[in-house]
């Protein structure tokens, strides 16, 4: 038996916030006074919206269907799972609503390891204010994110934060969220290996990857990929790229990603610059948000 406190609970997990965690957004905003929004269901094969969110009273009703309820009526819809079972789907959710804090500090310097940082969660990306970062302010729509960054929750010195994760070859963590960057455990590389590939592209950071994706309309890239996460990596990442026909580097158009890209053409490889595509902006993702 769930007691009542825990199913109260999960009920109060925003409906919208879960159809973004599944990359359903909605079509209209319909009503400003209780955040009314019209969306194609999730449930049908529509095309015109007829899929109503209630936000004021988190409730839902699908015009499509005939389906209609609160958030936990909607998971077991959509996901095809029992009552019990959607409330501990909803129960992943509960973490967005404690008080969590962008952190107020930055490590410029990568070679920090000790940071006192102790990761408390790993989950998917669910988080409201976090993907208002990923999709406003670096201009990645969800669908495109989702695959590959996680929602970190840490704490230092008994204060909790969480930003937007991207997991390194080492099983590190490079983070960011609109008040910072930094690292938790070790500066690395992260291989994203295509079998078959004889080209390489190189990013430097993962904000970049995802934006070239994005710019592409590609998911995932057809070729081997390797985002330094740094320039201070480029040593890591010189076996593979030695090994690979041509590598072409999407790196900031600033010294550090010049310095990159000349030590790569050192290193023997036959390098592609293609960081005349924005040549007028300092990285990739600066030109995908000003298009």
């Amino acid at each position: 038996m769930i007691p009542q406190t825990v199913i109260d609970e999960v009920k109060r997990v925003p409906i919208t916030s879960y159809l973004q965690s599944k990359g359903v957004f909605p079509v209209h905003k319909l009503n400003s006074e209780i955040n009314d929004y019209a969306y194609c269901s999730p449930l049908s094969q529509e095309r015109t919206p007829s899929f109503f969110v209630n936000e004021r009273d988190n409730v839902f009703n699908d015009f499509s269907t005939g389906e209609k309820g609160d958030v936990i009526r909607l998971v077991q819809k959509i996901e095809r799972i029992t009552f019990v079972n959607a409330v501990k789907r909803l129960q992943g959710f509960i973490s967005i609503a404690e008080p969590l804090q962008f952190s107020p500090y930055e490590i410029a310097n990568d070679a920090i390891k000790n940071t006192d940082f102790k990761i408390t969660a790993v989950r998917t990306l669910q988080h409201p204010l976090l993907i208002e970062y990923v999709e406003k302010e670096r201009g990645i729509p969800y669908a495109y994110a989702q695959p590959w960054v996680r929602q970190i929750h840490y704490t230092r010195k008994d204060k909790r934060y969480f930003g937007v994760g991207f997991r390194t070859d080492a099983g590190s963590w490079a983070v960011r969220n609109p008040g910072f960057k930094t690292w938790i455990g070790k500066s690395e590389i992260t291989t994203i290996e295509v079998t078959g590939s004889k080209t390489v592209n190189v990013f430097e950071g993962f904000f970049n990857f995802l934006s070239a994706l994005v710019y592409f309309g590609k998911p995932a890239s057809r070729s081997t990929t390797i985002v330094l996460n740094s320039t201070s990596n480029i040593k890591q990442a010189l076996p593979l790229l030695q090994n690979a026909v041509g590598v072409f580097c999407y790196l900031d158009n600033d010294k550090a990603g010049r310095k990159a890209v000349q030590d790569i053409q050192n290193a023997g490889c036959t390098v592609i610059d293609r960081s005349n595509l924005y040549s007028h902006y300092n990285d990739f993702n600066e030109f995908l948000k000003a298009r």
